[in-house]
C-alpha cells in the first residue's frame, strides 16, 4: 500500500512536469511535427531510389523508432530529482526509491505510446506506397511491447547517469542512434555482423519491430507470440537492471550520504 500511494504521488509530478513541458499546441506542432519530419527524410529517400518496399521498410521502422525516442527521455527525466534538489529528500524517505523514479517518469512511456500510434496512423496518408497498412492488433502489440522495452532501457540508463548529470541528454541521444542505427528501422538486422546482430537481440524494438514486419506481411498476431515474447523479455531484463542498480547506488548514498549533496546543471 505503501509503494502505491508512492507510486501515485510521482506519477502525478511527472505528469505535472510533462505539463509544464508541453502544452498540447507545443506538443502536436512541435515535438511530433518534428519527428515526423525527420522520419519522412528517411522515408523519401526509399523514393529517391524508386523503391516502393523501401518506402514501406521506413515507414514501419520508424513508427516503432519514433516511439523509442520519445521513451528515452526517461533517460534525462530520472536526473531531474536532482537538478531540482529532491534526489536527497527520496533517498531519506521511507518511499521506495525506484517505485518513485517508475511514477514519476511513467508519463513518457505513455507519450512514446501515442507518438509511434499517431505516426503509423498519420503517415501512410503521405506515402501510397504504404495506404494501405492497417493497424491492427499486430502493430498495437508491437507499439506495446517495443515501448516498454525501451522505456526500461531509458530507466536503467537514467539510475546510471545520476552520477553524470552533465551528459543525459549526450546519452539519450547516443542510445536513440544505437536504436535506430542497429535494431532494424533503416536496414535489416541481419546487414550487421554477428556481434552487432548480438547486441540488437538484448536491445529495444528489435524483436518488436520484426513481428510488426510480419503482421503488415499477414501473419497473425498469434503466430508472432514468440517475437512479442521476446520483446517483453528484453523489457524485464531492463528493468530488473535498473531495479538493481538504483538498489546498489541508493543503499550506497544512504550508507555514506554521497547522495545528499544535490547538483544543480
Amino acid at each position: 500500500m505503501r509503494h502505491l500511494a508512492a507510486f501515485a504521488a510521482a506519477l502525478r509530478i511527472g505528469a505535472s512536469e510533462f505539463g509544464f513541458f508541453w502544452t498540447w499546441r507545443s506538443w502536436l506542432f512541435g515535438w511530433m511535427l518534428r519527428l515526423f519530419c525527420a522520419s519522412m527524410m528517411w522515408c523519401l529517400l526509399g523514393r529517391l531510389i524508386a523503391s516502393p518496399e523501401a518506402v514501406r521498410y521506413l515507414l514501419l521502422g520508424h513508427g516503432l523508432a519514433t516511439g523509442a525516442a520519445a521513451a528515452l527521455w526517461a533517460v534525462p527525466a530520472v536526473c531531474w530529482d536532482r537538478q531540482d534538489g529532491t534526489y536527497s529528500l527520496i533517498l531519506a524517505s521511507p518511499a521506495d526509491y525506484f517505485v518513485v523514479i517508475v511514477g514519476r517518469t511513467a508519463v513518457w512511456a505513455a507519450n512514446a505510446a501515442v507518438a509511434s500510434l499517431l505516426f503509423l496512423l498519420l503517415l501512410p496518408f503521405a506515402f501510397p506506397e504504404a495506404a494501405d497498412f492497417q493497424l491492427g492488433a499486430g502493430a498495437l502489440l508491437a507499439i506495446g511491447t517495443s515501448v516498454l522495452a525501451t522505456y526500461a532501457f531509458g530507466l536503467c540508463l537514467g539510475v546510471l547517469t545520476i552520477r553524470f548529470m552533465e551528459f543525459r541528454n549526450s546519452i539519450a541521444g547516443l542510445a536513440s542512434i544505437l536504436i535506430f542505427s542497429v535494431c532494424g528501422p533503416n536496414v535489416p538486422v541481419e546487414f550487421w555482423p554477428q556481434p552487432v546482430r548480438a547486441l540488437a537481440s538484448v536491445l529495444p524494438v528489435t524483436h518488436a519491430l520484426a513481428a510488426l514486419r510480419h503482421s503488415d506481411a499477414g501473419v497473425p498476431p498469434a503466430a508472432l507470440w514468440p517475437l512479442y515474447a521476446r520483446e517483453l523479455l528484453v523489457a524485464a531484463g531492463w528493468l530488473a537492471a535498473a531495479w538493481a542498480v538504483a538498489w546498489v547506488m541508493g543503499n550506497a548514498a544512504r550508507r555514506n550520504g554521497s547522495g545528499m549533496q544535490d547538483e544543480v546543471h
